[in-house]
């Protein structure tokens, strides 16, 4: 807080309490961690070093806290989940009822993040489970269990010259616009940049904030889009646009995604168990 005064506001205690907390753990350490200077405050360099081994402990006494809460079979179970609704929609159906029905005392709480986003959020420890693209999970602190094989489509409008092939050879689409979800985060924008580059094709590339405003563009025909799972009720359910898949096979490996070296809580222990049968 830079100030004896909002500290002990913060921490709803008399300033002269932190004042002598403060002297009493440079006594124990025998070193001095706060400087003043012109009535501001700042750390020493004992202090900055101080401040990030504390923070360690705190963090450590954070999860203990937790994996005690967790061991006590009466509590209610939270199970902090995420994964791409574009890629595993029909984790939903698997989710509710049936998940909730056989652990009635499991709550889960998803996310909806791409694969980079989520391997991101299990390192910060906002999340403790997800469901992505394993091929781009180079994390070894990551630990990972393959589901289902999966293929990347095109998808493009239903009156488009591509529509009556079965599928589309990637050398065709070299004047079209390609329409894509984010930048520098998706696998599919990975792969399919790198298949581009494979055949010298430089596309004329449209980057959305939104991955249903890259399907609207589509069925209105400004372009063609990609997708890792055309089952999805919102492309199924567009009659303007249709699904391909290319010529040459894009096909990848999803599962879930957890840290191999964080406790894993009951509810995410049962869940993989629930997802392996």
């Amino acid at each position: 807080m830079k100030s004896y005064t909002k500290a002990a506001k913060e921490l709803f205690i008399t300033q002269p309490s932190i004042t002598v907390a403060i002297r009493k753990l440079e006594e124990e350490l025998g070193v001095k961690l706060i400087e003043r200077d012109n009535k501001n405050l700042y750390l020493t360099e004992a202090g900055e070093i101080f401040l990030i081994h504390a923070k360690e402990v705190l963090d450590k006494m954070k999860e203990t806290t937790r994996i005690m809460a967790d061991i006590q079979s009466n509590n209610k179970k939270i199970l902090k989940f995420a994964f791409p609704p574009a890629m595993g929609a029909w984790l939903w159906s698997e989710i509710y009822p049936n998940f909730t029905n056989k652990y009635p005392n499991i709550d889960i709480e998803i996310e909806d993040l791409g694969t980079k986003e989520i391997i991101d959020a299990i390192k910060e420890g906002k999340i403790e489970l997800g469901f992505g693209v394993l091929d781009m999970v180079e994390d070894k602190d990551m630990e990972t269990m393959f589901v289902k094989k999966g293929e990347i489509k095109v998808l493009i409008n239903s009156n488009h010259r591509f529509k009556d092939l079965e599928k589309i050879p990637i050398e065709f689409l070299y004047d079209e616009t390609y329409i894509q979800y984010k930048r520098n985060k998706t696998f599919i924008e990975k792969r399919m940049l790198e298949e581009f580059k494979s055949y010298q094709i430089n596309p004329s590339i449209m980057y959305v904030k939104e991955q249903s405003s890259a399907y609207d563009l589509v069925s209105k025909c400004h372009g063609f889009a990609a997708t890792l799972d055309d089952s999805i009720s919102i492309l199924k359910n567009n009659t303007n646009i249709i699904s391909k898949p290319l010529k040459k096979s894009i096909y990848f490996q999803s599962g879930l995604i957890w840290n191999k070296d964080k406790y894993l809580s009951e509810a995410a222990r049962n869940f993989i168990k629930f997802i392996i049968k």
